[in-house]
């Protein structure tokens, strides 16, 4: 991320995106992990994804997740179901190589039945 004004609200505006993105659907992240491998993953916070069993409980005191706490101020840090191995991840804004959601075709890619994606980053 660079210290430009512009570049910051860029990359705010993104982040947003994306968690909106997450949480209305199941996405597509490519990212580098921290041992620097590669790693696609497909991932939602949306409760219509997640199996009951794996939903955070609300906390009754301020009925906020305990996942979303988990992540306390960090705004480049992404806690999210991976629906392929069943079980919460994350993974770094700063780290992210690419970001896919549904909506339009995706490049590089042969056709396919699955339904088309919009690629957002970058």
């Amino acid at each position: 991320m660079s210290d430009n004004y512009d570049d910051r609200k860029f990359d705010e505006a993104m982040k947003t995106q994306m968690r909106q993105q997450l949480g209305e659907s199941i996405c597509t992240v490519k990212f580098k992990k921290a041992d620097e491998s590669e790693r696609e993953m497909k991932c939602t916070t949306n409760d219509r994804f997640i199996p009951e069993e794996n939903i955070p409980q609300t906390d009754p005191k301020n009925n906020d997740k305990r996942l979303e706490l988990s992540r306390g101020n960090d705004t480049n840090l992404f806690v999210v179901f991976d629906t392929e191995k069943g079980k919460w991840r994350s993974f770094r804004y700063e780290r992210m190589l690419s970001f896919y959601y549904p909506g339009t075709t995706r490049t590089n890619n042969p056709p396919t039945n699955n339904p088309p994606v919009k690629r957002i980053f970058p």
